[in-house]
């Protein structure tokens, strides 16, 4: 009988300068190389990916290092074929900048050691390339045990092993029971390209939601650990518009997924939320500016930061009518197109294409 256990799931497009880093932290991993597999699904990269991932193929022979190529728009399909290729027990979904740290696998999977245990995550710390300005810390929210930074896809819930909301395990530090994931009917439509953004999905959020729905159990390991590159171009408000903006479309897919009548749904022009719900554990209290904002930022970053203040207030509200702004675009598209609406409410996202939805084909 083989022993392994885990495949590790990878997917990307056009990022040779990060997977190769990535691929030598698995490599340095403390559980035997014969008890996982690293799946790499590439989206089409028009870069060296391909060959740096051969290239630590052979580095690291005595891993198993698997390239696989999938052209679909969106990472949902990408993520599926991991599924349909996997030959471990565990799937561990983690990004292409994503580094784990050496017990990473080993703590997944003491906690899948437990039967009901189905979902597992841990601490996605920051890995900044450079020092992050004074006025990111409006994203955050802290406690005595760590913090959640939902659009840099940052969180730290402590240092003991807890039950956790499955809302606080993300795509790029997210381990599943393979045949759980495939009962839940895999993951939600995500990361969508130019072109195709009125198809994206609530991607591992919906996941999420079936979990939360059965009650099945997700835990937190402090061990888990994935440290994310935040890259230099983050630090501009103009990438919190476009976050924020693609919550708001994940949002509408989520209600007009849910919804008993789509009609009615559709026809609410209150329906945008106050905060994004992908956010809600985290932001219950942030969109009420700029009082609480303020208290946050004078007792992170002093009196005499004023200035750094009133940026992050504002950079704020610009990313919050990014999110409304997202929302309605994706009420009006599914208004428009009822081939859309068919997508929306599919079963499942296996083995289909969203061209067939484009085209107005369905499925």
């Amino acid at each position: 009988m083989s022993d392994l256990q885990i495949s590790v799931i990878i997917t990307t497009l056009n990022r040779e300068a990060d997977i190769g880093l990535t691929l030598d932290r698995l490599a340095e991993q403390s559980l035997e190389a014969d008890r996982f597999e690293v799946l790499v699904v590439d989206g089409g990269s028009t870069d060296r990916t391909e060959e740096v991932v051969r290239e630590r193929s052979r580095q690291h022979a005595r891993h198993s290092f698997r390239f696989l190529l999938e052209r679909e728009p969106g990472v949902t399909a990408a993520r599926h074929l991991g599924v349909n290729e996997a030959r471990g027990e565990f799937l561990v979904y983690i990004e292409d900048d994503a580094r784990a740290e050496p017990r990473t696998l080993e703590a997944i999977l003491e906690c899948f050691a437990d039967p009901q245990v189905h979902l597992v995550g841990g601490r996605c710390v920051p890995d900044y390339d450079s020092p992050p300005p004074a006025w990111l810390e409006t994203f955050f929210q802290r406690s005595d045990d760590g913090f959640t930074c939902g659009a840099l896809s940052l969180i730290d819930q402590g240092d003991r092993v807890q039950e956790t909301s499955p809302h606080n395990v993300w795509a790029l530090n997210f381990s599943i029971r393979k045949q759980t994931l495939i009962d839940l009917g895999g993951f939600h439509p995500d990361l969508m390209p130019p072109g195709y953004k009125e198809y994206q999905g609530d991607g591992e959020s919906g996941v999420s939601n079936k979990l939360i729905e059965k009650k099945l159990k997700a835990v937190y390991h402090p061990d888990v650990t994935v440290h994310h590159r935040i890259q230099a171009d983050r630090f501009d408000v103009a990438y919190f518009e476009k976050r924020y903006r693609f919550q708001g479309i994940c949002d509408s897919y989520t209600a007009l997924r849910s919804a008993e009548d789509v009609q009615t749904e559709l026809g609410d022009a209150s329906a945008v939320p106050e905060a994004p719900s992908r956010f809600s554990e985290i932001l219950k209290s942030a969109h009420k500016l700029p009082g609480i904002l303020a208290g946050k930022l004078r007792g992170a970053l002093g009196d005499g930061e004023a200035a750094e203040q009133r940026l992050g207030a504002q950079y704020y509200r610009q990313a919050m009518q990014a999110y409304r702004d997202g929302f309605e675009f994706h009420r009006e598209a599914a208004k428009k197109n009822p081939a859309l609406m068919d997508w929306i409410r599919r079963e499942d996202y296996f083995n289909c294409s969203v061209e067939d939805y484009v085209g107005g084909k369905g499925n």
